[in-house]
Formats: structure tokens, C-alpha cells, sequence
């Protein structure tokens, strides 16, 4: 029997208004990706609840950027020889590192018929959650965005 707290009603109302599924990665797992406001780091798409996109698609990379203390987005970009000329597709997800901190969270418990209280607070505090995002104009492109580049070039020696 797992000890982790569980919040069906706010993920299912959260899953119904964002039209996806609402993956949760424990917070720990989040942890160890190592990255803060203003970072962007490698990741390892296999460590996360996206990691069947893996056996499904050539992953080119995989990378968490860190835009607050509450919100952060993880991309899978995907090498798909089928949208050729622009065969790199980027897909995005929304992290929900402090979901409570949301100007909406106390409508978003009323929405949900859910309390705050201590199971909530513990389930958000185990886990973050990844919102899949629809795909917007840059998803399709020819090559890797600069910065994912930069992130994936090895140090240059002395």
C-alpha cells in the first residue's frame, strides 16, 4: 500500500478544463533534474511520466526550464522524418511546481467539490504536476531551438 497522497477531484477537474491528462512526477524525481528559476538543463525523458514517447519516437532531447518558484515546462523535441523540411517537433508541458501559490487555486477547489486540506497539501507537496499544452506555431521546426543547442554541447576545455 503506497503512502502517498492522492487528489482525484482537483486532477480530474484539472484534466477537464485543460482537455489533457494531468501527469503527476514525484517531487523528488523533479528534484534531481537540478534545475531553478531562470535554468535550463538536459533531462532524461525515460525519468519522467513522458518516458513512453521514448520507445514511440526518436527523442532528440528532452529539457526543463525553470521560470518561477511555482511554474516550470519540460519539451520532448522528436526527430519525425514525416514533417520533413521542419522534422523537429517540440512537445510541451506546463509544470505545476506550486500549485496553491495560483491567484485561482481557492476557485479551482470550489470547482473541483475539494477541501485544502492536509491530503491536498500533502499531494501537491509529493508531486508536481505536467499539463500537456496543445501544439502552437513552434511545433514544427527545422532544427533545435539556440538555447537547447548551447544546453547540449559539451563543455569546450581550456
Amino acid at each position: 500500500m503506497s503512502d502517498r497522497a492522492d487528489a482525484p477531484r482537483l486532477r480530474a477537474y484539472l484534466q477537464h478544463i485543460e482537455g489533457n491528462a494531468v501527469l503527476t512526477i514525484p517531487r523528488e524525481d523533479w528534484d534531481r533534474f537540478q534545475v531553478g528559476p531562470g535554468d535550463t538543463v538536459l533531462v532524461d525523458v525515460t525519468k519522467t511520466p513522458m518516458g513512453q514517447i521514448a520507445s514511440d519516437a526518436t527523442v532528440v532531447a528532452t529539457v526543463a526550464r525553470q521560470f518561477s518558484d511555482a511554474t516550470a515546462e519540460v519539451t520532448i523535441y522528436r526527430d519525425d522524418p514525416a514533417d520533413a523540411p521542419k522534422r523537429i517537433n517540440a512537445d510541451n508541458y506546463v509544470a505545476w511546481l506550486d500549485l496553491p501559490s495560483h491567484q485561482s487555486f481557492p476557485q479551482m477547489l470550489v470547482a473541483a467539490s475539494t477541501r485544502d486540506n492536509r491530503n491536498l497539501r500533502d499531494f501537491l507537496g509529493q508531486n508536481v504536476l505536467l499539463i500537456k499544452q496543445p501544439a502552437d506555431a513552434a511545433h514544427h521546426d527545422t532544427d533545435l531551438p539556440p538555447t537547447v543547442k548551447m544546453v547540449l554541447k559539451p563543455p569546450t576545455g581550456p
